[in-house]
């Protein structure tokens, strides 16, 4: 990210893409709001793949070293999740779940698969949310994985629809909305669709 950004008003929300799908996420009301920074690799993340932190004076508040393609942030926590080796020897790779606290101290880190692990497995991740009773939801073109709220389980669940899987989101703890190119679909908790609705062409925005 090279430039220069200047916010003269409280409660600015940033989102903003640029070359490599380089986001920019922030949200704040008061001078001491943070602005966070995240890089997305389309190839799996490496292992110094950091999370930083930043006032509006442009100051590093902090940093963190971590797996992240994508982030979420909510009033008190920083979730994040990328794709990476975790054996680049053996070829080992893993979905890495993790979540902050606002200081940037981490809560706990879970990767999926277990390893060893004999398949050659891919996760490319498309978007990140957290449900109603805190489980963190992030999805790749096929498949969803799932961590509880303490980090201490996590599962990967195959949802068969038709196309891509684009984004997920939690309606709440009981059913989400699936996004494809240009379906979207309402699931119960297994992620079975129970409804849905197409448009013709290409849904640009999700919501």
């Amino acid at each position: 990210v090279l430039g220069q950004l200047r916010i003269t008003t409280s409660g600015v929300v940033l989102r903003g893409s640029g070359i490599n799908s380089t986001t920019i996420v922030g949200a704040g009301t008061g001078r001491l709001a943070l602005i966070k920074i995240i890089g997305k690799n389309w190839e799996p993340a490496t292992f110094n793949h950091n999370l930083f932190a930043f006032n509006l004076d442009g100051q590093k508040l902090w940093e963190v070293q971590g797996t992240q393609d994508l982030i979420y942030t909510d009033d008190n926590f920083i979730y994040t999740a990328g794709f990476t080796f975790v054996d680049d020897v053996a070829g080992y790779t893993q979905i890495i779940i993790s979540k902050y606290d606002a200081e940037g101290k981490e809560i706990f880190s879970i990767g999926y698969p277990d390893v060893p692990h004999q398949d050659n497995y891919v996760f490319i991740p498309k978007s990140i949310d957290v449900s109603s009773d805190g489980k963190i939801i992030v999805s790749s073109e096929k498949s969803v994985v799932m961590t509880d709220t303490s980090g201490t389980s996590i599962h990967e669940i195959q949802v068969d629809i038709q196309g891509d899987i684009q984004s997920v989101y939690s309606i709440n703890s009981e059913s989400f909305l699936i996004t494809t190119q240009n379906t979207i679909f309402k699931t119960d908790q297994s992620f079975a669709a129970t409804d849905s609705v197409s448009f013709t062409g290409t849904i640009k925005k999700t919501l």
